[in-house]
């Protein structure tokens, strides 16, 4: 966020190349084009590096808030296999079970987030080479700062129900060690 603040006015002076380019009535179209050049070429490398740092935190957010999902769900069915083969108190799995869906929904609230936030910066992307880009800056912007504040917050609350889970799983271990020990079977390993 801070490089995409350290921009510059980007959509500014591609504007003005764009209205010079297609300015029929100037002279020296092609000297006007290339001073314009000059004054983007700073402006266009900071997005680049944003575009780029982007990129990488949209790919970041997904697999994150993909993965907390997907653990549960298989640390969810593992509570219910284990639970079954011991006997153990199906509160377990119950537990698990409301984990899991208490958590799915602040992980697609995780994903909406950063696709909005990708969706208002193509929006705002002079290079697509529309006339409305200048004005979807601002918007970009105040999605973005939304969006983080609700990206960091689901994180959190994913963060929080998966040390939840952590617990549920070492209470099944611990039941099971004591199981295996009341049937006389190993318990390393478990």
């Amino acid at each position: 966020m801070a490089v995409g603040w350290y921009i510059g006015d980007y959509n500014g002076v591609y504007t003005q190349i764009m209205s010079v380019a297609m300015d029929p009535d100037s002279e020296n179209v092609d000297e006007m084009i290339l001073t314009q050049m000059e004054l983007i070429k700073e402006p266009q490398r900071r997005f680049n590096i944003h575009f780029q740092l982007g990129v990488a935190c949209a790919l970041t957010t997904v697999l994150i808030n993909c993965l907390s999902v997907t653990y549960l769900i298989g640390t969810g069915r593992w509570v219910k296999e284990v639970c079954d083969a011991y006997g153990l108190d199906l509160n377990y799995d119950i537990e698990s079970t409301k984990l899991k869906r208490k958590t799915f929904p602040w992980s697609i609230a995780g994903v909406a987030s950063i696709l909005m936030i990708v969706a208002f910066g193509a929006a705002a992307d002079p290079g697509t080479l529309r006339e409305t880009t200048a004005q979807w800056v601002k918007p970009h912007m105040i999605v973005s700062i939304v969006g983080t504040i609700l990206i960091v917050w689901a994180i959190l609350a994913q963060s929080r129900n998966l040390r939840r889970n952590a617990n549920i799983i070492n209470q099944v271990v611990a039941e099971v060690q004591r199981e295996r020990q009341a049937r006389g079977l190993p318990v390393e390993g478990v």
